[in-house]
């Protein structure tokens, strides 16, 4: 019941968001008609060619047939007309496109549920479709076909947004799925089905990172086109001699052209081009135009670079490279041939995406030569997932590199660290100068210092030492503590020589131990802190005629009044004393 009302309910926003883009349309459509033909026709004709114009922004190719009256008005030979027109002005796509991503989004937080919204907001819109077309009846289609190709640009938009939000936020309906995908594959002996799911994510990640790459590029070519050709595309303005209204209706139109001009700036870097009529083709290597249809934006098309019009695939190429870089340091956990396979499958359906764009930008703006507009389909599909496929392989790989060499010296270096650290506790534990911890069996002297000891023989050449040599007089005998009871004297044999003698030490007086005064100790401190203020504490101020700072202090000192005398309140009165 709940999806039903969802259902219901999109339903409803579907049918708005297709009358307002009719109503754009619809306004666009009465100011043309009363700005350049001054309300000359019927209201009802002008109705008609603004539903049919909303047919054909959404992918419904109309017949158009003008009679032998209107070819003559038009200059042409009296003779009727019919031709089918076909290229979307995808502008206006591209706000019903909005709108349907904007509602596939909102019902995606709604978990399974959400899908009846998107198929309703699809059966919405395509029933405004049918109340056009039998208003209009002039679409090239079948009413079936008329209602469900609007439905289709509304609804595949949403379901697009609707999936790629559940996916995002994992929602329950989502992992039941991969895991049903996971358990039919494992049926198969599909190996590794783990990690299909994270492949598919980051293969659909790495798809809309070079189609936005792919899309930007080609934006910022025509952007360019436009500035370098303005004074073509102004002189083509004023050949035209259009007045003001006229003007701003021109550029409007061109506004809603504006996405086919970016998917033909695309084609061009490619390298295949787009062709604006029967036989004619423009793209890096070489323009070649016949009579253009009477838009100022054809002017600004460039002539072929010659030489360097192998700069525009390598400017794709580099695209493919910085998204193959920013998509390689992403994808660490995947192995060299996984993510051969993963940046293969995306430049596949990079293409696909590109032979989509290419399609929607394709078809006929007029009757003749002006039957053949737009980029080759195909060719100028498998460009553009060659090159951005390749510039992807090698950004990734490079990136790849990269990270192995930074894991490559962090580890050389931790390595390195660990053996420094390792050989300064050697260095501890081990003397630095052996023959100062080896004492050899006979004193050394100032010209001959040999030693002997765990090391072996070492010898020591007084001029390389360290240290000043040491010298023995004497055997060492432990003194003893004229405050304690004296110790037996320790001899140490290793060191007895007879032709030395040892000092003879003097005989002190054995004390007792006394224990500890605290008392006395207490009065000693007490002694030594006043000597200490004493010394410390001036005798008097240096100059005679200066105040004592003592003085001072207890003169302004809050403490020094006797008595804590309050302030009067106001109308008091001083109480006599009684007597």
């Amino acid at each position: 019941m709940r999806a039903l009302l969802t259902g219901a309910i999109t339903a409803i926003e579907g049918i708005a968001a297709a009358l307002t883009t009719l109503l754009i349309v619809t306004g666009i459509a009465f100011l043309i008609w009363w700005l350049s033909f001054d309300l000359s026709s019927e209201p009802l004709e002008v109705l008609q060619i603004a539903g049919s114009a909303w047919l054909l922004a959404h992918l419904v190719p109309l017949t158009v047939e003008l009679s032998a009256e209107t070819m003559q008005a038009l200059g042409f030979a009296a003779e009727p007309m019919s031709f089918v027109l076909s290229l979307a002005p995808l502008g206006v796509t591209l706000v019903s496109v909005a709108f349907a991503v904007r509602s596939g989004w909102r019902l995606g937080g709604r978990g399974g549920r959400g899908a009846a919204g998107v198929l309703g907001g699809a059966v919405g819109f395509g029933a405004v479709a049918g109340g056009a077309d039998t208003y209009v009846s002039i679409s090239a289609l079948p009413i079936a076909l008329t209602v469900l190709v609007p439905a289709l640009v509304y609804g595949v938009p949403a379901a697009g947004a609707f999936l790629v939000r559940a996916a995002t936020e994992q929602h329950e309906w989502w992992d039941d799925l991969w895991t049903r995908v996971g358990a039919w594959l494992g049926t198969l002996k599909v190996r590794r089905t783990r990690v299909l799911r994270e492949r598919t994510a980051g293969a659909a990640r790495l798809v809309g990172m070079l189609v936005a790459g792919y899309v930007g590029l080609a934006a910022i070519a025509f952007a360019c086109a436009i500035v370098i050709g303005f004074a073509r595309v102004i002189g083509a303005g004023q050949a035209m001699q259009l007045d003001v209204w006229g003007v701003i209706m021109m550029f409007v139109l061109q506004l809603a052209l504006l996405p086919i001009f970016v998917v033909w700036s695309g084609a061009w870097l490619t390298g295949a081009g787009f062709a604006v009529g029967l036989g004619s083709s423009a793209s890096p290597f070489g323009a070649l135009l016949g009579p253009m249809p009477g838009l100022p934006v054809f002017a600004a098309i460039p002539d072929g670079w010659g030489m360097g019009a192998v700069l525009a695939p390598v400017a794709l190429t580099l695209v493919g490279v910085a998204v193959g870089t920013a998509f390689g340091k992403t994808a660490r956990r995947c192995s060299g041939i996984g993510f051969t396979a993963v940046a293969v499958i995306a430049s596949i359906v990079t293409g696909l995406g590109v032979a989509l764009l290419s399609w929607l930008a394709s078809g006929s703006l007029g009757p003749g030569r002006l039957e053949v507009v737009g980029p080759e389909l195909w060719l100028t599909a498998g460009l553009a997932a060659a090159e951005l496929g390749v510039g992807c392989l090698l950004g990734g790989f490079a990136a790849r590199a990269n990270i192995a060499r930074r894991a490559l010296s962090f580890t050389t270096s931790a390595f390195s660290s660990t053996n420094t650290a390792s050989e300064h506790a050697r260095a501890d534990e081990e003397p630095l100068v052996p023959a100062l911890h080896a004492v050899p069996p006979q004193y050394a002297t100032s010209s001959d210092h040999t030693t002997s000891g765990q090391h072996g023989d070492l010898e020591v050449d007084a001029d390389d030492q360290l240290t000043e040599p040491l010298e023995f007089p004497a055997p060492i005998r432990l003194k003893p503590d004229p405050l304690s009871e004296p110790h037996e004297p320790i001899e140490t044999g290793e060191y007895d020589d007879d032709e030395q003698v040892t000092a003879p030490q003097p005989d002190l007086p054995i004390r007792e131990p006394e224990l500890f005064d605290q008392q006395a100790a207490l009065e000693a401190a007490q002694r030594a802190r006043e000597q200490a203020e004493e010394q410390v504490k001036p005798a008097g101020p240096l100059n005679p005629a200066d105040p004592d700072p003592d003085s001072l202090v207890e003169a302004y000192s809050w403490d020094r009044a006797d008595e804590v005398q309050e302030e009067p309140k106001p109308n008091w009165r001083r109480r006599r004393k009684k007597r």
